[in-house]
């Protein structure tokens, strides 16, 4: 068919490459590429957390923010960003609001828990040996 041939010409590539360029900078290319990554990025994860774990996070810490303690709701926080090494595992995964979650960034976790109260790292500090050492018991 004439559009099939057109796509594959050169002119027709290059328009196809345009429209997706601006598809893809327009706000609803925008949220539909964003979704696509985050997909790509959990399947790809090494991890094992359970959705058991993810509850005993957020009960330990009174299902509020471990960073700023506001009761807002939690998303999986990864201790060590991915992008450093971190895993999708219980002993990476902290409850977070959103606002500590996006300003953490890929900040590594020592400069960051230099930004948040002392006591508040002090406890999710202590929350992540409690998990460690309990499972090098359970192994």
């Amino acid at each position: 068919t004439w559009r099939t041939q057109y796509v594959s010409s050169e002119d027709g590539r290059f328009a196809v490459n345009k429209a997706s360029q601006h598809y893809r900078h327009s706000l609803k290319g925008q949220v539909i590429y964003q979704k696509r990554d985050q997909q790509y990025r959990s399947n790809r994860v090494d991890g094992d957390l359970t959705l058991t774990q993810w509850e005993a996070a957020k009960e330990y810490f009174v299902d509020c923010c471990a960073y700023c303690g506001k009761q807002e709701k939690l998303v999986k926080d990864h201790f060590i960003p991915l992008n450093v090494g971190g895993r999708y595992s219980v002993d990476n995964i902290i409850p977070a609001c959103r606002s500590c979650n996006s300003s953490k960034q890929d900040l590594p976790p020592t400069v960051w828990l230099s930004k948040i109260e002392q006591q508040r790292a002090q406890q999710v500090l202590a929350y992540l040996k409690e998990v460690v050492h309990y499972e090098e018991r359970n192994l």
